[in-house]
């Protein structure tokens, strides 16, 4: 999704499906950016409405995201909008499998 001042695009969300085992259909936020000079105008919240209806309509219960600690506007904005960090709140860990680990993984059957 993307947000424009023409000819200009000023922000951009990145979203992907993907599937809670406890909630079924959910949404993935990989990204929400906006320009500096766009900010704190309503871009960031048009956008975050854009993909909250795209979850809606596709019968979705929940948007997932998972900026990296240093990223504090965009934790910040989506705390502002409700968001919670359930990493820290409920206990959750979140490990991710590097291309060179699978590649490794895979190569080791014996």
């Amino acid at each position: 999704m993307v947000s424009t001042d023409p000819p200009r695009i000023v922000g951009y969300a990145v979203i992907s499906r993907i599937y809670s085992t406890w909630e079924g259909k959910s949404l993935r936020l990989g990204d929400l950016y906006v320009v500096p000079g766009h900010r704190r105008k309503g871009v960031g919240t048009s956008l975050l409405r854009s993909v909250v209806q795209d979850c809606q309509r596709q019968g979705c219960s929940r948007i997932d995201c998972s900026p990296q600690a240093s990223n504090v506007e965009l934790i910040s904005f989506l705390e502002r909008h409700g968001a919670k960090d359930i990493l820290s709140q409920e206990g959750w860990s979140f490990y991710q499998l590097s291309r060179e680990n699978m590649e490794t993984l895979q190569a080791d059957r014996t």
